[in-house]
């Protein structure tokens, strides 16, 4: 299932996390997907790819309409957020009223936290401000990656999550495929594992998010 994308409507998802999580191919599934899809599509500038552990920001919009690289601040429409403290920063700068937050729970400490130039937050924390600023749907995907078969497979459990939102203007199945031709041929069988785990559980903590609003 997906959207219908309206001319002139645009959609504008983030990934944060650092360098090594594997943000990277999930910008290259995601992106095959949309081109095959007919819609314009653009990466924005993505930071930190020079340095494992680096935060890492892709800016990813789709639409049929012509935009910059860059979304503009507070116009996101989907965070998908590796990382707890960089899903927060690119969250604070970037989401919209209303915008989603999918994150990731598990701590994957950014490179200028291990150099002591902060003081990573406590995690509940971290998801309360997140709540804040967007609707949160917040789980430990690399836990999920790790049932799947193999952590690697973190960043398509979180592909997953997003298809699982329905805000995707992206038929599934080109989804599906964007994956087969991503991934190695010995990880297609875990990482689909991992996509559908993660579809699955997104669809889950929303559906049990949404009963308990209307209490």
């Amino acid at each position: 299932m997906s959207v219908v994308m309206n001319e002139g409507r645009e959609f504008n998802l983030l990934i944060a996390g650092v360098g090594g999580q594997g943000t990277i191919t999930a910008s290259h599934v995601i992106g095959k997907a949309v081109l095959s899809s007919g819609l314009n599509f653009i990466i924005g500038e993505i930071f930190g790819m020079s340095m494992r552990g680096g935060p890492v920001l892709s800016h990813l919009r789709m639409g049929n309409v012509d935009f910059s690289p860059i979304t503009p601040k507070g116009k996101g429409d989907v965070l998908l957020g590796f990382e707890p403290m960089e899903s927060l920063r690119a969250a604070t700068k970037y989401l919209r009223p209303g915008g989603i937050v999918i994150a990731n729970t598990k701590r994957h400490c950014p490179i200028d936290i291990s150099l002591g130039n902060y003081i990573y937050p406590p995690i509940d924390i971290l998801l309360k401000d997140l709540e804040k600023i967007g609707k949160l749907i917040s789980f430990d995907a690399t836990s999920i990656a790790k049932e799947a078969g193999n952590v690697v497979a973190t960043n398509m459990v979180m592909v997953g999550a997003l298809v699982g939102t329905d805000l995707l203007p992206i038929p599934l199945p080109k989804v599906i495929k964007a994956i087969e031709e991503t991934v190695t041929p010995r990880g297609v069988e875990v990482s689909l594992k991992a996509f559908n785990m993660g579809l699955e559980i997104y669809k889950k903590l929303s559906k049990e998010k949404h009963m308990e609003n209307n209490l």
